[in-house]
C-alpha cells in the first residue's frame, strides 16, 4: 500500500491524485480497472467507516497522464484523480485514512491511501489546541 500524507480543511472536498500502477508495474487504465472502492476512517476509531464514496472508473482513471497545475510531484503526471467529498473528512483536528482499492479485471488488487489531517474551515469553528 502506498500512503500519501496531506492536510485539508474539515468537511471540505479535496482533489486527490496519484500515479497508480498494478503489481506488475504497469499503470492502471480504464480498460484494466474493473472497479474502485473508497473508504474513509477516523484513525482515532477505525471500527467503522465514516464514508464510502462512490468512485466511477470512467471519470477517475485517465488513460493518458495528466500534468495540470494541481500536480506538483513530478513532471510525469497522474492517472487517477478523485474529488473526495467533505463528508469523508468531517471533523477538524482529526486524522483520517482514506483508502482506494483498485480492482483489476484480472490480477491482484492494489491499494493507495491518503492520511489526511484536517483543520477547521473557519477560525471561529476551531475547537482549540490539541
Amino acid at each position: 500500500m502506498i500512503t500519501t500524507s496531506v492536510e485539508a480543511l474539515a468537511d471540505t472536498a479535496v482533489y486527490l491524485m496519484a500515479d497508480v500502477r498494478w503489481t506488475d508495474g504497469t499503470r492502471i487504465t480504464q480498460a484494466t480497472t474493473d472497479s474502485i472502492v473508497c473508504r474513509s476512517v477516523d484513525l482515532d476509531d477505525t471500527s467503522t467507516a465514516i464514508s464510502q464514496p462512490s468512485v466511477t472508473v470512467s471519470t477517475s482513471v485517465f488513460d493518458s497522464l495528466q500534468t495540470d497545475s494541481r500536480w506538483t510531484v513530478n513532471s510525469t503526471g497522474y492517472n487517477f484523480g478523485f474529488i473526495l467529498p467533505g463528508a469523508a473528512i468531517p471533523d477538524a483536528r482529526k486524522t483520517y485514512l482514506v483508502t482506494f482499492d483498485f480492482i483489476p479485471n484480472s490480477g491482484e488488487t492494489v491499494r493507495h491511501a491518503w492520511r489526511i489531517t484536517t483543520e477547521a474551515n473557519y477560525p471561529w469553528a476551531d475547537p482549540g489546541p490539541l
